[in-house]
């Protein structure tokens, strides 16, 4: 299930590019409109310990195209997980804070192959620090994306990490 908010979301975009491992110069991200048509087709869960926050970030994911029946979200380390066990996701989108654990730990049960997932994460925080991001790049984090979240950067992120996993564009 997901939860609906009446908030926007932060209008300031972040004109750097995603905090991730270094690119090899024939990565190609994708354009907008090619990561507008792949949204339409991607599962996607979305976890964060803050109800108000995963709402706005699924209304953010609805917008670009995203069908609410592939949105799940969970508020919980353990809720997350059994999402992962339960269902295909193509992207997480995680919070570093959940309840009962971190996003990181959430990535870590996703990339020890607990759930055979090779799904693309995204780590969404307001505290970047040096030991989290460090962390994150360690356990094959896709992207990091410091709030506030824009449509913009969400577009920006999703296309890195889209090209990332390997997902092409027409």
């Amino acid at each position: 299930t997901h939860t609906t908010a009446n908030h926007s979301a932060g209008a300031a975009v972040n004109s750097s590019p995603p905090i991730t491992a270094i690119t090899s110069a024939t990565d190609r991200p994708l354009v907008e409109a090619e990561v507008l048509e792949l949204v339409q087709t991607l599962s996607f869960l979305v976890g964060d310990d803050v109800r108000c926050a995963s709402g706005v970030l699924c209304s953010l994911l609805r917008s670009l195209g995203a069908k609410s029946k592939k949105l799940y979200t969970a508020n919980t380390l353990f809720g997350a997980m059994d999402i992962i066990r339960g269902h295909q996701v193509d992207v997480v989108i995680s919070d570093l804070h959940l309840r009962m654990g971190t996003g990181l730990d959430l990535l870590e049960a996703i990339r020890s192959g607990s759930f055979n997932q090779n799904a693309a994460f995204m780590l969404v925080t307001n505290d970047p620090a040096a030991d989290n991001i460090q962390r994150a790049r360690t356990l094959g984090i896709t992207a990091v994306v410091i709030k506030p979240l824009s449509i913009a950067k969400l577009v920006e992120h999703l296309s890195y990490c889209l090209m990332k996993r390997g997902v092409t564009g027409g």
